[in-house]
């Protein structure tokens, strides 16, 4: 898939899917490791691509999405002139990427990083990457139902209005 088209459908699944919101409120949803593991995880099943974290991050930047710490705003200063990023945001340790032990580390490492999207439209996104349990409650399982349905409908009307996924299909 040519790396254009790409942005240009990850750039419409982000604002169909997780607009950016006003508040910088930090959850557990609207970390970016989950974020981007949830996007790993769901975009190969729905519309058979997977993008980089570095593309997705770069796509937070370039559409005007706020990465933040508890203490900071991290964009003015893990970005360099140009958008080029200077470092690399997913070797810091957070609650998801225990690759490094952080004990170790100082505090101002340890802080996680978090995304100005709904927390909840992604741990709902997310559910769908999940098997649903054989006790699920009927309501929830219709709500699964629903959101999957227009996902399906959303990546339906992305693949007919780019020609160029038709054809590799």
């Amino acid at each position: 898939m040519d790396p254009s088209t790409e942005k240009d459908i990850l750039s419409r699944f982000f604002f169909r899917w997780l607009p950016p919101v006003d508040s910088l409120h930090r959850n557990a949803g609207n970390e970016l490791s989950y974020i981007l593991t949830t996007l790993s995880r769901l975009l190969p099943q729905i519309i058979g691509m997977k993008p980089t974290k570095q593309t997705m991050l770069e796509l937070l930047y370039r559409e005007g999405y706020t990465v933040f710490t508890r203490f900071q705003i991290l964009f003015e200063t893990t970005l360099g002139a140009g958008g080029e990023p200077m470092g690399n945001l997913f070797d810091r340790p957070t609650a998801t990427n225990r690759r490094q032990k952080t004990d170790a580390m100082p505090a101002e490492t340890k802080e996680r990083i978090h995304v100005n999207v709904d927390g909840n439209a992604v741990k709902a996104l997310r559910s769908l990457t999940l098997p649903l349990p054989a006790n699920t409650a009927e309501a929830k399982r219709v709500e699964r139902e629903a959101l999957r349905d227009a996902l399906m409908a959303w990546c339906d009307e992305v693949k007919a209005s780019l020609p160029d996924l038709n054809r590799e299909e």
